[in-house]
């Protein structure tokens, strides 16, 4: 079956991860082409979806084999851990932080092999200037191990708060 020229234009392309995505309207009986196209756009969506979120959690079991204290929401492939005390690593690896935490967004393009050198950096900033600590009682440091977070809590916080009178 052929596709005609105004059956293409009709149809709206979506980028998602740089690649492009058809979405597909009926236009006519003889859209079988069109469904095919579609069909392996969906798996090729579903492959990535599943990549970040094993990878996410790789990236989550790697940091708390590590001593650090993270999160990872369970419908989402951003892990918010305990902002390094070095900026270089946070320069180096482009975390986003607020206040006391970080958190690394997994995409497609991480791998494991990135993922262990990036804890590995982190181990060695741990090591070498210490852990963070929350910044004040209500801090999102001290939030990390309450369920409203969302998600599994894992290893404990650097050290607990404590209010000077």
């Amino acid at each position: 079956m052929q596709v005609s020229r105004e059956m293409l234009c009709e149809l709206p392309i979506v980028l998602i991860y740089g690649c492009a995505c058809v979405s597909v309207h009926i236009l006519s009986a003889n859209n079988c082409v069109l469904l095919h196209a579609y069909t392996h756009f969906i798996f090729l969506f579903l492959f990535l979806y599943s990549h970040c979120m094993e990878t996410a959690q790789y990236l989550r079991d790697k940091i708390t084999e590590a001593g650090l204290t993270c999160r990872l929401n369970d419908l989402s492939s951003t892990v918010v851990l305990e902002r390094p005390m070095d900026d270089k690593v946070i320069k180096r690896w482009q975390l986003a932080c607020e206040e006391d935490i970080a958190h690394v967004v997994v995409m497609p393009n991480v791998t494991k092999f990135k993922i262990d050198k990036f804890v590995e950096e982190l181990v060695e900033c741990k090591n070498k200037h210490g852990r963070m600590q929350p910044v004040r009682a209500d801090s999102p440091l001290t939030k990390l191990e309450c369920s409203s977070w969302g998600g599994n809590a894992v290893a404990p916080v650097a050290a607990t708060f404590h209010e000077e009178y």
